[in-house]
């Protein structure tokens, strides 16, 4: 479950660089933020 989680992260992490090179900025950035809310989740959750 959390190895998904980190995956999810960087899938989220390339959508967000992604939508930056096109001209997304506030998508790009959501998605980054995203990205770092998931990847801190699930590193909480490796240590349960």
């Amino acid at each position: 479950h959390v190895d998904n989680e980190v995956y999810l992260g960087r899938a989220l992490e390339r959508l967000g660089d992604a939508a930056l090179k096109e001209q997304e900025p506030d998508i790009g950035a959501a998605f980054l933020k995203f990205a770092v809310v998931t990847k801190e989740l699930s590193a909480l959750m490796k240590t349960l």
